[in-house]
């Protein structure tokens, strides 16, 4: 696993994909039963192995670029979420 995705605060998961990534914060928040609020966080970020923010993954489990302005960023799709270790 060369990615981890921060499923709530200070809760980091080792995943392969973003797709994998997006399943495991659904996976957490369902199995939690928790709302976004209780979340605690706007959005889950998806690091890669040298630590930099690739993506960030959002309470309904999709999946964006990863700028910090929520404003700025762009959804990812498609093939693009079964990339193992992210997009290049």
């Amino acid at each position: 696993m060369s990615l981890s995705v921060r499923v709530a605060p200070n809760t980091w998961w080792p995943v392969a994909t973003l797709g994998e990534a997006s399943r495991s914060v659904r996976l957490y928040i369902d199995s939690s039963g928790i709302g976004f609020r209780a979340w605690g966080q706007e959005s889950a970020p998806v690091r890669n192995r040298q630590g930099k923010t690739i993506a960030r993954i959002s309470y309904n489990s999709r999946c964006w670029t990863p700028q910090r302005d929520w404003q700025k960023r762009t959804e990812i799709t498609g093939a693009a979420l079964d990339v193992e270790g992210g997009p290049q």
